[in-house]
């Protein structure tokens, strides 16, 4: 059968009126399913977004404690360098009169090297950052979509 055959036989089978009642009958099928489903997808939305807040706040725990994993060290205090080294001049001298004599060496300044953070603490460091921003970006979507 043709498209034109089909056509012309629905005219001749069916009135107006009963062609405007399926219709309005499909359209109420229609209607119905697709307020269930923008229903749905809210709700699946809101639960989506709360558990991405949670994971965001259990997230950012995570990384203020591993993020001092890549601080360095602290460093010796100054002032307790200079004593110890005033002291061992002090232990060194030698009195011969008229002279004292010290046979420790005068201070060195040096500047020790700053410590790099291990490369397992930047690697779990990169993880924790990455699992955030990826938690963030999905709950950003998620509001974005909302407000659609």
């Amino acid at each position: 059968m043709t498209p034109q055959k089909l056509q012309k036989e629905f005219a001749e089978t069916y009135t107006q009126a009963e062609k405007e009642e399926a219709l309005s009958k499909t359209a109420e099928i229609v209607r119905k399913y697709s307020d269930e489903m923008v229903k749905r997808w809210n709700e699946e939305i809101d639960t989506l977004l709360v558990y991405a807040g949670l994971f965001s706040a259990i997230l950012t725990a995570f990384n203020v404690q591993s993020y001092l994993l890549l601080q360095p060290p602290a460093t010796p205090d100054p002032t307790l360098a200079v004593l110890q080294q005033i002291s061992l001049q002090l232990n060194s001298f030698s009195v011969n009169p008229p002279f004292v004599n010290s046979t420790q060496h005068a201070i060195i300044p040096s500047i020790p090297p700053t410590p790099e953070a291990e490369s397992w603490a930047v690697a779990l460091n990169t993880l924790w950052f990455s699992a955030l921003i990826c938690s963030l970006a999905s709950a950003s979507c998620g509001i974005l979509i909302k407000q659609w």
